[in-house]
């Protein structure tokens, strides 16, 4: 939006220097635009640098909503521009990331499967039959289960999980098996919520709400969860995207003044 607009033409007004004078983008007239006004946009303008050099996502998506609503301040445009890129290489960035980390978690499991079921199979080379069926039924199936119902975490599939683990549980009800589930479950719902991905967090403790303190994390991230849905509905609102604003007030029921 241009805020400043030339009397002779009726253009709009340009902020090229440190003082309130403007150029028309059409004629090329100089104009002096209200003082208050100029220092409020100067204000902005520099705040929006200060969060750009943080040089955080957050910084980049706070200093390119400013931008965006001062197009005629000094060169807001081109920096706006800048924001939008930094925002996509970080975010691919982080992305890369954490497919980098989730593969190696996946390969450094599959190694321990691996190892474990070579042991194994040197206990069935000299055991009789019923006894290494045995154990492929209630150890070996069990593990690779619980191996899979894990994968599932990291890609918060929790139809999977589910019918990964209660497959495990109708084989082998093992503390031990069920407590590497619950660890892993429980450490990466906490990743999540470091990333303020508090939907993710919850559904993953849903499935072991009796594990550790879950029960009270699900209510902390919840209460997160209402209040980061809050915010950005109010900020939908503010900016005039009232079909947004709205879902998102719905989504949180009696939550503040969300009706």
């Amino acid at each position: 939006m241009f805020d400043f607009k030339c009397d002779i033409c009726g253009g709009n007004l340009i902020i090229k220097s440190n003082s309130n004078m403007g150029i028309c983008e059409n004629c090329g007239a100089k104009e002096l635009v209200d003082k208050k006004d100029f220092e409020k946009y100067n204000d902005s303008y520099h705040a929006a640098v200060r969060d750009m050099n943080s040089g955080t996502i957050a910084g980049y998506k706070s200093a390119a909503e400013i931008f965006e609503e001062i197009p005629f301040m000094y060169d807001s445009k081109i920096r706006y521009s800048t924001c939008i890129e930094k925002i996509d290489e970080l975010e691919a960035d982080k992305k890369a990331e954490r497919t980098r980390a989730a593969e190696f978690e996946k390969q450094s499991r599959r190694k321990k499967t691996f190892n474990k079921a070579a042991r194994i199979i040197a206990v069935i080379l000299i055991a009789i039959a019923a006894i290494s069926a045995f154990i492929v039924i209630k150890q070996v199936i069990p593990s690779k289960l619980y191996d899979k119902a894990i994968d599932n975490i990291y890609e918060i599939n929790t139809e999977k999980i589910e019918y990964y683990r209660s497959s495990a549980l109708k084989l082998n009800d093992s503390a031990k098996l069920a407590e590497k589930f619950n660890d892993a479950a429980y450490s990466y719902s906490k990743e999540l919520a470091e990333d303020e991905n508090y939907k993710d967090a919850i559904s993953l403790l849903s499935l072991i709400t009796e594990y550790n303190d879950s029960g009270e994390l699900i209510k902390e991230y919840t209460k997160l969860l209402n209040e980061q849905t809050y915010s950005r509905a109010c900020d939908f609102y503010s900016k005039g995207k009232y079909k947004q604003a709205l879902k998102l007030f719905q989504s949180l029921g009696n939550y503040k003044e969300s009706k």
